[in-house]
């Protein structure tokens, strides 16, 4: 929920993208659209080819100056090449120079996060990862505190991500991310497991209302939730993330079902 949030509410943590080889036309595209979830984007000469052939060598000098340009503000940058999915080479080279020259910044690659080819959406979930780390790090640090002083220190802390699955705290922190959508899916899975359902081997469906909406989510007989095919969207930024199917309606704890003088059904 706080990931979704801060991207629903643009309270994303200031950060930098670097796209490195990707076409002009399409990066100007794309932020006329705001997709990439931050104004602050460098576009370095590099990337490779659809065979993973580099299509021109990486620009280190205009990354080191980018770098040491970047404002104070700047907590976290996200890197993006050109089909990297296919040779991270540049990446891993452009993460070895940011920790060298910026080592408190926090990094995100893309092709870490995903390997699907649709470079703008891997460029969008990178800068959206960007911008979540420092606000996920410190929730996590937070719930990491809490349990220390209530005796729980090695108690391993798991987090649900967007699929039902779970990951480690540690994990979660640099791939912040992987939890949008997690809340729905955690409510589904755990209405699974109260209901009996594991016991009867059926599919079943997950109404999870809350205060403003409706979470309606299906599982298969062995608890699992359907998968978006195309990546979760959220605030209008396509991502490459794997999230629950979910269908989200305007009825809940704080709305209302009435008629209107017309006597037309208004969900409120």
């Amino acid at each position: 929920t706080l990931a979704t949030n801060a991207i629903v509410e643009d309270k994303l943590q200031s950060a930098a993208i670097f796209l490195l080889g990707y076409p002009v036309d399409a990066v100007q595209k794309a932020q006329k659209e705001q997709t990439f979830g931050t104004d602050t984007i460098i576009s370095i000469r590099g990337g490779h080819d659809v065979w993973g052939v580099q299509k021109d060598p990486l620009d280190e000098g205009a990354l080191e100056e980018a770098l040491l340009g970047l404002p104070a503000k700047i907590k976290a940058v996200a890197v993006s090449g050109y089909f990297s999915v296919r040779n991270p080479a540049h990446e891993d080279r452009a993460l070895q120079i940011i920790e060298e020259l910026r080592p408190k910044l926090y990094v995100t690659c893309g092709h870490e996060l995903a390997m699907d080819l649709d470079a703008i959406k891997r460029a969008t979930t990178c800068g959206l990862n960007a911008g979540l780390i420092p606000i996920v790090m410190d929730l996590l640090d937070s719930v990491g505190e809490i349990c220390s002083k209530k005796g729980l220190a090695d108690v391993p802390l798991s987090i649900v991500r967007g699929d039902g699955s779970l990951v480690s705290a540690s994990w979660a922190k640099l791939h912040p991310v992987e939890m949008i959508l997690s809340g729905p899916a955690a409510s589904a899975c755990g209405a699974y497991f109260l209901a009996g359902a594991p016991k009867d081997g059926h599919a079943s469906w997950a109404v999870d209302i809350g205060g403003t909406t409706t979470d309606i989510i299906c599982l298969d007989q062995d608890g699992r939730p359907a998968l978006t095919d195309q990546g979760a969207t959220v605030a209008g930024h396509k991502t490459l993330i794997r999230a629950i199917d979910i269908n989200t309606f305007g009825l809940g704890g704080d709305s209302r079902v009435r008629f209107g003088r017309d006597q037309e059904l208004l969900l409120g």
